[in-house]
């Protein structure tokens, strides 16, 4: 009797599994996941691991083939050509603490040019004062200095900010907010060769503004 009064009704179970069918769903919604498929397929698969139990199959099965099938999607699909390509380095070549530069990263080691890199964005934040924003790439830079970000969007790639150029840019004219260019990507369009991932903000800074001051990583810009 007491497992009948606590046990979840119908509409109550069908309510917990659409929760947690988009819950998993919401997870597996990795950079503008919510465009494609991966929105739908955790509910997809649940419901078809009901429905195969329904029907006598054996849902722990179907459970752990479509894991097995997740994990070489995300293996294959994601994990090998957008995370290792990013590693380029050996690991003797990590050999700086970047905590002698900005204590939050204690412990993290990396290579010669990315503790210039975080040298000069150091020396440029005092310089320049908290009203800044590393362009093209460079996002979550706040996190190192400790300040409030300039802008509302983090990473100026048109996919980013929902092809809002003007709005971004107009902010960026507003706000006088001072723009540390990475010298290495000043000449860059796209980076993974999308339209969706063209830094056309960036691009509009580097044609309009002044270039005001340098370092060996970034160049600086102010508004015209």
């Amino acid at each position: 009797a007491r497992g009948a009064s606590t046990a979840l009704s119908p509409a109550g179970r069908a309510a917990v599994l659409l929760g947690v069918g988009l819950l998993l769903a919401w997870s597996s919604g990795i950079s503008w996941g919510y465009k494609s498929p991966a929105f739908f397929a955790a509910p997809l698969w649940l419901a078809a691991m009901l429905v195969h139990a329904r029907l006598g199959g054996r849902a722990a099965t179907l459970a752990w083939v479509a894991l097995a099938c997740g994990l070489v999607m995300f293996r294959a699909g994601y994990q090998y050509p957008y995370v290792f390509p990013q590693r380029p380095l050996s690991r003797e070549e990590l050999v700086h603490d970047a905590g002698t530069v900005f204590p939050r990263l204690s412990g993290v080691k990396v290579d010669t040019v990315l503790l210039g890199t975080l040298r000069d964005l150091r020396d440029l934040r005092a310089r320049y004062g908290a009203n800044y924003k590393t362009l093209p790439g460079f996002p979550l830079a706040y996190l190192l200095t400790g300040d409030r970000p300039a802008l509302p969007a983090e990473w100026l790639q048109d996919g980013e900010i929902s092809g809002r150029v003007d709005e971004v840019y107009d902010l960026l004219v507003a706000r006088d907010v001072v723009v540390f260019m990475e010298r290495d990507q000043m000449d860059t369009v796209a980076p993974d060769g999308y339209e969706r991932t063209r830094y056309s903000v960036p691009a509009r800074v580097r044609r309009e503004w002044r270039a005001v001051d340098e370092t060996e990583h970034f160049v600086v810009f102010r508004r015209p």
